[in-house]
């Protein structure tokens, strides 16, 4: 039931169904162990993962390298990376989930140098790769703006290893050209690549045409994702944002008319964060936390220190988390903040200049990578 819950994305139900085990006096096996470990994953739980890994040290089970995978991954997920490589480090035995669970994690967080030199060590120790391994890698790259050492992998990945690319390898070749500004030969490649009618690649085209401000390229794009997926959401926000950006406010509206006569709801931003034993939740403009007014009031003096002229009325969600992890966490602890949908230009230029002003590392994980801002600057560079 436990593993049932986490793979039908019911992680809450998980945990407390692992509650109830350890209330009736049964102990819990390690595939137990490792399901629980991944809600806590899912959950970006660090608090309640640190608690289980303790148990798994009484029961034994921190030497099993199953376990020790499943540890990695949630730590990164919770946003340590740190401690998910102080795990990986002391892992006596580790196998090539191990080696590209730590790439990956590398690469989610900003770190491409570390996930490629992870990657020549575990080549170097005779560990062969994966699907999962190379994935890992040129996220890294693409993350990490390494445009040649990016295609040179995709192109070993088949040549030396016989590993044929899938949709998300080809993915983030488009994502990794795109974001250099190479957005013709994104396009061509996208068209070649065997997938040009899968919409991950066109929607990392279109993250590239924002970025570059390739308006007529990125309204061409959204529409084709679109004509791809007509009853999701993202499609039109895509579009609609596209239009709102070039100052094309009519064709904004449009689009949203369009949503509203489709049906089309648009998922709503929702930031979490764990503060001892409780998962406090917001959505934009959020009133219904007890400490509302006490949190609306610490924004508003944070937002004076830097300046900023932000109505606090409809406020993105990862602000109001950040203004509580601010109030009730201890002055050394790092803010770690998880978001379902990418974090906007004006939050993670707020949030670097929070981490300057507050003297303050702030950990945002968003839909797609993690944010480090520490003394006004961010781990990925600006380059998102």
């Amino acid at each position: 039931m436990i593993s049932g819950c986490v793979s039908n994305e019911q992680h809450e139900r998980a945990l407390s169904l692992f509650c109830e085990l350890l209330a009736i006096g049964r102990r819990p096996d390690l595939f137990t162990i490792c399901s629980v470990m991944s809600a806590c994953a899912n959950l970006a739980m660090k608090r309640s993962g640190e608690q289980i890994h303790g148990f798994s040290i009484k029961a034994g089970f921190n030497t099993r390298t199953a376990y020790g995978n499943v540890q990695i991954f949630m730590y990164a997920r919770s946003g340590d990376i740190d401690a998910a490589g102080r795990t990986f480090e002391e892992a006596e035995d580790r196998d090539v989930v191990s080696w590209s669970a730590m790439i990956s994690s590398h690469a989610q967080h900003g770190c491409a140098r570390d996930a490629l030199r992870l990657f020549k060590e575990m080549d170097e120790c005779g560990v062969a790769p994966n699907h999962v391994t190379f994935l890992g890698v040129l996220t890294a790259c693409s993350h990490g703006g390494l445009v040649d050492e990016g295609l040179r992998y995709f192109k070993s990945m088949q040549r030396d290893y016989g590993i044929n690319p899938n949709v998300k390898h080809s993915a983030c070749i488009v994502d990794l050209l795109g974001r250099a500004g190479r957005l013709g030969e994104a396009e061509e490649f996208l068209l070649d690549s065997g997938f040009s009618n899968d919409p991950v690649l066109w929607r990392a085209l279109h993250g590239s045409c924002r970025i570059h401000r390739d308006t007529d390229r990125g309204t061409r794009v959204a529409e084709r994702i679109i004509e791809l997926e007509p009853s999701a959401s993202s499609s039109y926000v895509l579009l609609y944002n596209m239009h709102l950006e070039s100052g094309e406010k009519q064709l904004a509206m449009r689009v949203r008319d369009l949503m509203k006569e489709k049906g089309v709801k648009k998922e709503p931003g929702l930031s979490w964060i764990e503060i001892g034993a409780s998962v406090h939740s917001f959505v934009a403009g959020d009133k219904s936390h007890p400490q509302s007014n006490v949190i609306y009031s610490k924004l508003h003096e944070m937002m004076m220190k830097i300046e900023k002229k932000v109505s606090l009325e409809n406020c993105h969600s990862e602000k109001l988390a950040v203004a509580l992890g601010m109030i009730c966490l201890p002055a050394m602890a790092p803010i770690r903040v998880m978001k379902n949908l990418r974090i906007c230009g004006d939050c993670h230029e707020t949030m670097k200049l929070f981490s300057e002003t507050e003297e303050k590392e702030i950990v945002v994980r968003d839909a797609i990578r993690f944010h480090h801002f520490r003394g006004g600057s961010c781990s990925c560079g600006d380059y998102w």
